[in-house]
């Protein structure tokens, strides 16, 4: 058959049924709101009969065959749905409403169904045209396709407070064995007291890196993915700056520590390259992602992390789930959704959101870099606070942790307020913990390879050492032990 003739997706008698279903019961009008947005029905009638039920719910009307008929007189609707006879007869389309919530789903697919084809035929056209940017119609595509499968997620069974409460349960226990255990119940950090903080990266969390340039924002989003690569966990990072190449240069770096420069000259001694051809190897094994695509939109990021951790974890698999995180340098090079008539403010807080929606939807961790203002620079303590986080007090808002970088050597000072040496020390300022204390983290910086360790290694290491928390291990050989990453 020629496809242009043939007609929609559609599934015009589980209307019918739906329709006389509720007008029968109003009870299944609870299952069948959930599942169907008001414009999912295929026949013109049978969607101004559900969206004038659903004007009757939320007036409080009762609903049934005259109830319903009556409304759609007043509205001057009613010879337009066919009269009274076709209301009434719409009850007799109904065999049972057993599968009141299987029949909803079908129609709902149905109308995805249609929304797509819809969506697919305005691709086309707009791809023929020369004036659209192939970029911007691809991020154009990817939100409204989310907004059709968005519209009729709705549907969801919703967990008891019983079921709610069980979970939390399950949760605290491992909270407690995890506590009794010195072990960390989220996906571990790989800095020790760090991970005693804050019990490791939290699923569905958004956390905030921020520091001024030069401070090692990217550096300790490294150090974050090897640790956690190390641990099993499968690692995504969205470098919107910097390329694949130059962090995957970077990474060999810090996991070798070999001399930088005499890397980038190729002048690397045969121990030398032994050392970097052993650390490649692991490299590859290891679970990290990365997409250097510049210039992404929120949409763009969202639909690649929906793919990636199904991947990993496929829905109707009964294994345990693989850990997943997600990894971003920086918030500000995100392409906002508005531009017209939107401040930079405004669009800042819509990135900032819609990140934090990935976490949520995706049950996952994410970091995200975040630039400072140069507020930082013109205060005698250079320390970073959270107002100045650039372009936005929603960042604030919407992250669940946000934590700053402070090398004061950077800023010339030699020796802290006790005389000690600060040469190679950072601070990680916890500004924001929603479910934690507030703390600094001291760890030690590496600026020629750009590697952040734990202070006091061996003690750190010898803590850990009854748990299976051991950040190195699976990474260096034996004989590195004593050098915790």
């Amino acid at each position: 058959m020629n496809q242009e003739l043939s007609l929609p997706p559609q599934a015009v008698e589980l209307e019918e049924a739906i329709l006389g279903a509720i007008m029968l019961s109003s009870e299944n009008l609870d299952i069948v709101s959930a599942i169907l947005p008001s414009d999912s029905f295929y026949k013109h009638e049978h969607s101004i009969i559900y969206k004038e039920i659903l004007g009757m719910y939320k007036r409080g009307e009762k609903i049934d065959i005259l109830t319903v008929s009556n409304a759609l007189q007043r509205s001057n609707k009613l010879s337009q749905v066919g009269g009274a006879y076709y209301i009434s007869m719409l009850t007799n389309r109904v065999a049972s409403s057993t599968n009141m919530e299987f029949h909803s789903r079908i129609v709902a697919q149905k109308y995805i169904s249609r929304e797509m084809i819809k969506q697919c035929s305005e691709i086309i056209s707009k791809a023929y045209s020369d004036s659209m940017d192939i970029f911007e119609l691809t991020d154009y595509h990817i939100k409204n396709v989310s907004k059709i499968i968005d519209s009729v997620s709705q549907g969801k069974t919703m967990p008891s407070m019983e079921q709610l409460i069980e979970k939390e349960m399950d949760l605290y226990d491992a909270r407690s064995n995890a506590s009794s255990n010195r072990m960390v119940n989220g996906i571990p950090s790989g800095f020790y007291d760090i991970d005693t903080l804050t019990g490791g990266w939290q699923n569905s969390d958004l956390i905030i890196l921020g520091a001024r340039p030069s401070m090692g924002k990217t550096s300790l989003m490294l150090c974050f993915a090897l640790n956690c690569a190390m641990q099993g966990t499968k690692v995504k990072i969205f470098s919107l700056e910097t390329s694949a190449i130059k962090l995957v240069q970077r990474l060999l770096l810090i996991m070798s520590e070999l001399n930088p420069n005499e890397y980038k000259r190729g002048t690397l001694n045969v121990s030398d390259v032994s050392v970097l051809n052993n650390e490649r190897l692991k490299l590859a094994e290891l679970g990290i992602e990365i997409d250097d695509t510049s210039a992404i939109s929120v949409q763009y990021a969202s639909s690649e992390v929906r793919k990636w951790e199904m991947s990993i974890n496929p829905k109707n698999s009964t294994k345990d789930k693989t850990k997943c995180i997600v990894m971003a340098d920086y918030l500000g090079l995100f392409k906002p959704e508005e531009t017209r008539g939107v401040n930079r403010e405004q669009q800042i807080s819509g990135i900032s959101a819609g990140l934090k929606r990935i976490a949520k939807d995706n049950d996952l961790p994410f970091i995200c870099l975040s630039q400072l203002s140069r507020a930082v620079e013109q205060r005698p303590d250079k320390r970073p606070m959270l107002s100045d986080l650039r372009d936005s007090g929603s960042i604030e808002q919407d992250a669940d942790v946000i934590m700053f970088i402070y090398r004061p050597e950077y800023y010339g000072i030699e020796q802290d307020a006790n005389g000690n040496s600060t040469q190679g020390l950072s601070e990680i300022l916890f500004e924001k913990h929603r479910d934690g204390a507030l703390d600094t983290i001291n760890l030690t910086f590496d600026n020629q390879i750009t590697k952040f360790k734990d202070i006091n290694d061996q003690s750190k290491n010898q803590s850990y050492s009854n748990t299976s928390l051991k950040p190195n291990t699976s990474f260096y050989e034996v004989e590195k032990e004593e050098e915790p990453f």
